[in-house]
């Protein structure tokens, strides 16, 4: 019992030693400037996190947006150290897939779309993503 206890102390432990804090806004540009895609998450608890995406593709023919007024479309678990898994609902055509976040250092993070939606969606399938300071945003 002893040993159990301890083991799963030492996991809680490593998570949140090892965890960055990927609250935020996030940001990828396509290199051909037609696709964008920003980020925005809060940390609900010490090991969820909840979102918020904005795609635009094709130079704006295709938008898949969440309004500010909608419930966050994106819900997170921290499933190992830096490294976050969950859902995602399009608001493009309101079908959800699975995605995974990395957090590869406090200014970066990886995305990975893991099981798409059945409907059409406008998240990228793997991009990384550049944090936004305070002082960008202004």
């Amino acid at each position: 019992m002893k040993k159990t206890v301890f083991s799963l102390l030492l996991v809680i432990s490593a998570f949140s030693s090892f965890s960055q804090d990927v609250s935020g806004t996030w940001v990828w540009d396509s290199d051909n400037d037609e696709n964008s895609l920003e980020l925005i998450l809060s940390t609900e608890s010490k090991l969820d996190l909840l979102g918020s995406y904005c795609a635009v593709f094709q130079k704006g023919n295709k938008v898949d947006c969440n309004d500010s007024t909608e419930a966050p479309n994106i819900y997170l678990r921290q499933s190992g150290p830096n490294t976050f898994e969950g859902t995602f609902r399009s608001s493009f055509s309101n079908t959800s897939g699975q995605l995974k976040l990395i957090s590869l250092d406090s200014d970066k993070l990886q995305l990975e779309v893991i099981s798409e939606p059945s409907g059409e969606y406008y998240l990228p399938k793997s991009v990384f993503l550049e944090r936004v300071s305070k002082i960008d945003r202004e």
